[in-house]
């Protein structure tokens, strides 16, 4: 489980019970870890989601995971959100449900991924 917390949850817990939280910021390499715990309990929250409520609390985790890495990584949102639309238009998204004719990923654990070489 991730010990990662988000920005204004000591001041939320502080106002709403009363109850100081001690939080310290944390350095990149343990921090870059967390995130990436973070993640995966968002991933889960949205594989075991079993009403829209609880997928669109594990897609909100996932999606500031997300931008937090890339953060720590140089990249902004702003970037991250344009390098997504040229791709997006490039290649489309997942809306027309598409996949392999035959019953088998042509790349098992890759379903719906090709690299094409130029």
């Amino acid at each position: 489980m991730s010990q990662l917390m988000r920005d204004n949850t000591p001041r939320i817990v502080k106002e709403r019970k009363g109850e100081d939280i001690p939080a310290s910021p944390l350095d990149d390499e343990k921090y870059h870890k967390e995130l990436l715990a973070t993640l995966d309990e968002g991933v889960h929250d949205i594989k075991s989601a079993n009403t829209p409520q609880t997928m669109q609390s594990g897609c909100i985790i996932v999606y500031d995971a997300i931008f937090a890495l890339l953060k720590l990584q140089g990249i902004e949102g702003h970037q991250f959100m344009r390098a997504w639309e040229d791709n997006r238009n490039e290649w489309g998204g997942f809306d027309k449900k598409l996949g392999p004719p035959q019953a088998e990923s042509p790349r098992p654990g890759r379903t719906g991924y090709y690299v094409l070489s130029k």
